[in-house]
């Protein structure tokens, strides 16, 4: 999905690339669609990672499990500064 909201009217008086969705409820709806997978998915995750191992395993796995989401959250929020450089930065 990060295409796609490049792809959206974010920073219009900066972008170097052209906008080619200027609906901002198609924004919208697109952000509240990446919330919810994303939310569910996650949580199944959580749910079901000490479950796939043995009993003994589980309180690690558990541990390993919220670890990684965490790390995938930080990474995706210092990921947006390298996709608003690329916005604003000419490519060619």
């Amino acid at each position: 999905m990060i295409p796609y909201f490049m792809l959206c009217n974010y920073k219009p008086d900066k972008r170097q690339i052209p906008v080619l969705i200027d609906n901002d409820w198609a924004y919208f709806g697109m952000a509240v669609t990446l919330g919810l997978t994303s939310g569910y998915f996650s949580s199944l995750a959580m749910m079901y990672a000490p479950g796939c191992v043995d009993t003994k395993h589980a309180p690690i796995a558990g541990m390993m499990a919220a670890l990684f989401l965490v790390l995938g959250i930080v990474c995706g929020v210092n990921f947006t500064f390298f996709i608003s450089w690329l916005v604003e930065t000419p490519l060619f």
